[in-house]
């Protein structure tokens, strides 16, 4: 019942169960080893997720599923900028540290389902603001440009970082580590609402 609350958003439920039911509760976890808070994480209820860390039944960088996911990773797969933003800017979780199992940071895991704009608005929001670098791979130097260009149906925004700048940019399939160089940037209109609102 903890999982199903935390999935739906349901605040004063997970409070209850947790603090005047078994404290087994707080220990309930999915078939794939993800915590109440992980399942927030994703879906957005950065209340329950807020409420979850303050109240120390989770800490954020520990909390891993079977895959090594930690609740950072997951809302920024699930394109949860808001909790994203939150675990970051409070100091609970580090974007460049906690990677999943195949070495996958909360910019790749983003960017790979960058299909959906709420994930490309994580994209820009981690490496806009400096959480994340844009050099960052996984164990097969894929970086975020790769999964990018493997999902997503639009190109990746100009992006100015201080004085630099990552552009519209694309891989060689036989070395993804390796931007090809940028053409023409990429429109504005591309870039998520949330983002441009920045």
């Amino acid at each position: 019942p903890l999982i199903l609350a935390a999935h739906c958003g349901h605040l004063k439920i997970v409070q209850w169960l947790i603090t005047t039911k078994k404290s087994s509760f707080a220990a309930e976890k999915t078939k794939w080893g993800a915590s109440a808070l992980a399942v927030a994480a994703r879906q957005g209820h950065v209340e329950i997720v807020r409420w979850l860390v303050a109240s120390e039944h989770h800490n954020p960088q520990l909390d891993k599923d079977h895959g090594g996911v930690t609740p950072l990773l997951r809302a920024a797969e699930g394109g949860a900028l808001n909790v994203v933003q939150w675990l970051l800017e409070q100091n609970y979780s580090n974007a460049r540290t906690e990677t999943d199992d195949m070495q996958l940071t909360a910019l790749l895991r983003a960017a790979a389902h960058a299909d959906g704009e709420q994930q490309r608005a994580v994209v820009v929001w981690l490496l806009t603001h400096g959480y994340s670098d844009s050099s960052e791979h996984d164990w097969h130097y894929n970086n975020f440009r790769h999964y990018w260009h493997a999902i997503a149906d639009v190109p990746i925004p100009e992006i100015h970082i201080g004085h630099q700048q990552i552009q519209a940019c694309r891989t060689l399939p036989a070395y993804p580590h390796m931007p090809v160089p940028c053409d023409a940037g990429a429109d504005a209109a591309t870039l998520p609402a949330q983002v441009r609102a920045h």
